[in-house]
């Protein structure tokens, strides 16, 4: 029995092997060439590619590098990295990122109920925005100058400058807590609910709002479009 095993098993290599050097001679070369067309090999060429072009003030070598490994590819490979730089700062889990490239800052939120806001030159905080008492789930910026928050049914509206809230947004009592968020350029605020629902918002003065970011007391006031 032993030896029709160990027959089977060498019969399994001899066939595996020969699938191997039919996939090699597809590739056109031998294990150098195969190994120089390995996804991971690929992948780490391509953020090579990345990390030069973002130095030149453009991502797309990086980006044409992760997409040419879906062209014929099997499943990626997982790829260890190590992190750049550590950020610390939140007492309890982050939850959100976003970040605004042109000024080069990232804003990050957390169970604690805080945001804050990171100068990415020098790995810094630069500010802590505090104001919701639930954890901050959602975060995204608009122009820049505003910048959203969502914490239990809750929105409120910032100014990226003074950090100064300009709008606090109360949802629905009924609907539950905000699971999703999505505003538009024109200031429209739709979120996903806990119960189900998608709600949205129409800001009344939204544009004035945001050229008058910054200025306490503008007028920022959302009412509800459809039911709830």
């Amino acid at each position: 029995i032993a030896q029709g095993m160990h027959t089977k098993s060498r019969a399994w290599v001899t066939r595996r092997n020969g699938q191997q050097q039919q996939r090699l001679s597809q590739l056109g070369g031998g294990p150098a060439d195969a190994l120089a067309q390995s996804p991971l090999n690929a992948l780490s060429s391509a953020m090579g590619n990345g990390a030069a072009a973002a130095a030149n003030g453009a991502a797309g070598s990086f980006m044409d590098g992760l997409l040419g490994l879906g062209k014929g590819a099997a499943e990626p490979e997982t790829v260890s990295m190590e992190e750049e730089h550590l950020l610390t700062g939140h007492v309890k889990a982050v939850l959100a990122l976003v970040v605004d490239e042109p000024t080069g800052r990232l804003y990050s939120s957390s169970t604690d109920a805080t945001v804050r806001a990171w100068d990415l030159a020098d790995m810094a905080c630069v500010a802590v925005i505090r104001g919701h008492s639930k954890p901050v789930t959602k975060l995204q910026l608009l122009g820049g100058r505003l910048l959203f928050t969502a914490a239990g049914g809750a929105v409120r509206v910032w100014d990226t400058q003074s950090f100064v809230c300009l709008a606090k947004i109360r949802t629905s009592f009924y609907s539950g807590a905000i699971r999703s968020m999505l505003v538009t350029k024109d200031g429209t605020i739709y979120v996903g609910h806990q119960d189900t629902t998608v709600k949205k918002y129409l800001p009344i003065n939204a544009a004035a709002a945001a050229e008058a970011a910054g200025t306490a007391g503008v007028p920022f006031s959302p009412r509800a479009s459809g039911p709830g």
